[in-house]
């Protein structure tokens, strides 16, 4: 288990060992767009466009949440981010 505050103050993700690596589980609300932030949102004029990811858009605490995901996505070799509906659609993740 590791914190991750932000979207509330005692957040939690869970880091799993597996074949293919360290799973995390998010459990802070986000979609995978967080962690890897799409080209055209990083091109058009945005807060956003230099930052390798972007933070929850709901959230106690912005600068918390921001690096939240940022250690998230440090740790992971796989994401399972909890809100993403790509995750409902498949059989298995990684």
């Amino acid at each position: 288990v590791m914190l991750v505050p932000g979207h509330t103050p005692g957040g939690q993700a869970v880091v799993v060992d597996t074949a293919k690596g360290k799973a995390v589980i998010s459990g802070f609300c986000s979609i995978m767009e967080n962690f890897n932030p799409p080209e055209d949102v990083k091109t058009k004029v945005s807060p956003f466009a230099s930052y390798p990811v972007i933070a929850p858009g709901i959230h106690t605490d912005l600068f918390e949440a921001y690096e939240s995901v940022l250690r998230v996505k440090q740790v992971a070799d796989i994401i399972i981010p909890l809100h993403d509906p790509d995750m409902a659609e498949r059989d298995h993740i990684p």
